[in-house]
């Protein structure tokens, strides 16, 4: 685990700027350099490490969840990015 240093961020700060990361972080993620994911994972490694929260997050998990629901929402019918999927059609085979 990283090093825990003391910091200026108030368990009210935590609170804000962990709920931010965690619920804007599956749109944004793909976006994201290897150095802004590790900065991200070493604020929710502060967090665990102030005591503040008793879960260790993985910032890839909710990433890779969201892009598994988002497909798996999206091959409905009545989903907006439906249009954009090549149609599959079966090919007829002869007897």
């Amino acid at each position: 685990m990283a090093h825990c240093r003391q910091h200026s961020y108030t368990p009210v700060h935590m609170a804000i700027i962990l709920n931010k990361i965690m619920y804007a972080l599956p749109v944004y993620f793909g976006y994201l350099t290897d150095r802004q994911k590790h900065q991200l994972q070493q604020k929710c490694d502060r967090a665990k490490c102030s005591s503040f929260s008793s879960h260790d997050y993985n910032i890839e998990i909710p990433a890779e969840e969201a892009e598994y629901n988002l497909f798996h929402n999206s091959c409905s019918e009545n989903h907006g990015l439906r249009h954009g999927y090549t149609p599959f059609t079966r090919a007829s085979s002869s007897s």
